[in-house]
């Protein structure tokens, strides 16, 4: 199907250059969608400064144009300080994204919706002379009472959610914008069948994909040593399960290799007492945030990404990590079950707490013993990543998507 030009804006809440997760995603829909057509993206303002700066290296280069919008400032005061949920201004910057386009009265063909991807708050953007596209939606996971300990007194946090989420159908805003919506992309088939019934203009998407830089990184002669965890010090993503699982792999000699934590956020403290009292501190290094061109080199040299969240949608380190030949040690299920498969991740089954430990345990045992094994896995995630998680196929596909919608 030939693809023809349309003027589309995107709601891209995060949108940054030279970042990862979330902002990374904005980031590429925006500039590899402006290669194909007119693309203005409202974001958030304290994006501005790194987009800005990267407009102006652009050489020429089609580059989309930037809408910036931020609630008052008193609003951002009550975020900073955790008195407002971040969620919760996440919902109240929408209502103002709306407002904002209908004021500006931009002349566009399109609203593609791309991030935050949660199916529970996808923009406001119904009643207007635009089509509607929202997604890849995502934020349908939830956390199996198995892993409570992760989250230990935020557990109520968790349930809280999952019954928000089963409780969908009485969310007002969510029916209604996924009812008037001229298109549904979902990051998982059993979200667009729960969600979407029979609707049509329905798809099947992973929000992201892995960057071409990424892909280009040359490849590491030497000899791979150690374990690399990257991601946020929260409960969701299991650091407390990583520890405990490396504590039982290796004890706590002081002869095993090391394990290497990449990022910061709000448990990490709590992460270092821990790794104190298992005995494993001596051989765990917390590095705290670091580039992603670091976290590429630390990946390269790392036996295999230590993956533990216990509930996310994708994991867009996961796919990184593939591209840089290492293997992955995850759980097999959600995001992380999706992108991988046996040929390229030692994969452990969702199981009760003392179960998975052992299973998690077990796959780093295997690595460090057998670095025959690291190579097969890691040439084979290398595959994988380039034949089916590209940008070039994602843009490839929307494209087709929105000729479609036009033509309707």
């Amino acid at each position: 199907m030939e693809h023809e030009r349309f003027k589309v804006l995107l709601s891209a809440y995060a949108c940054e250059p030279h970042r990862g997760s979330e902002p990374a995603v904005g980031w590429e829909w925006a500039t590899r969608l402006a290669a194909h057509h007119d693309v203005w993206v409202l974001t958030r303002a304290n994006n501005r400064e790194g987009i800005e700066r990267e407009l102006d290296a652009a050489s020429g280069r089609p580059m989309p144009r930037f809408l910036y919008l931020d609630l008052p400032g008193w609003v951002l005061r009550l975020k900073r300080s955790g008195l407002l949920p971040i969620r919760s201004y996440y919902v109240l910057w929408q209502w103002a994204a709306a407002r904002r386009v209908r004021a500006d009265r931009l002349d566009i063909d399109i609203i593609h919706h791309v991030t935050f991807n949660a199916f529970l708050f996808p923009g406001r953007w119904w009643n207007g002379p635009w089509k509607v596209v929202l997604g890849p939606l995502g934020g349908a996971s939830v956390c199996s009472p198995w892993y409570r300990r992760c989250f230990g007194r935020r557990w109520w946090r968790e349930r809280l959610r999952t019954q928000l989420l089963r409780w969908w159908r009485m969310n007002r805003w969510t029916v209604r914008s996924l009812r008037s919506a001229n298109a549904l992309i979902f990051v998982t088939g059993s979200m667009a069948r729960e969600f979407a019934g029979d609707r049509a203009n329905v798809s099947v998407m992973l929000e992201t994909a892995v960057p071409d830089a990424a892909l280009c990184q040359p490849d590491h002669e030497s000899e791979r040593a150690g374990f690399l965890w990257v991601g946020s010090i929260e409960p969701r993503k299991g650091w407390r399960l990583a520890l405990e699982s490396f504590a039982s792999a290796f004890g706590s000699a002081s002869t095993g290799p090391p394990l290497r934590f990449i990022g910061s956020g709000p448990d990490a403290q709590a992460a270092k007492r821990l790794a104190n009292d298992l005995g494993i501190a001596t051989r765990v290094q917390f590095s705290g945030p670091q580039s992603r061109g670091e976290v590429w080199e630390a990946m390269r040299r790392a036996k295999a990404l230590l993956f533990s969240s216990v509930r996310d949608t994708s994991g867009n380190v996961v796919l990184e990590a593939m591209a840089a030949r290492c293997p992955i040690i995850c759980l097999n299920h959600q995001g992380a079950g999706q992108m991988t498969d046996d040929s390229c991740a030692l994969r452990v089954e969702p199981a009760p707490w003392d179960e998975t430990v052992s299973g998690f345990a077990a796959a780093l045992l295997r690595l460090e013993q057998n670095p025959e094994l690291v190579d097969a896995l890691g040439n084979a995630g290398r595959a994988r990543v380039a034949e089916r998680f590209t940008w070039q196929e994602k843009v490839h596909a929307v494209n087709e998507l929105y000729t479609a919608l036009m033509r309707q």
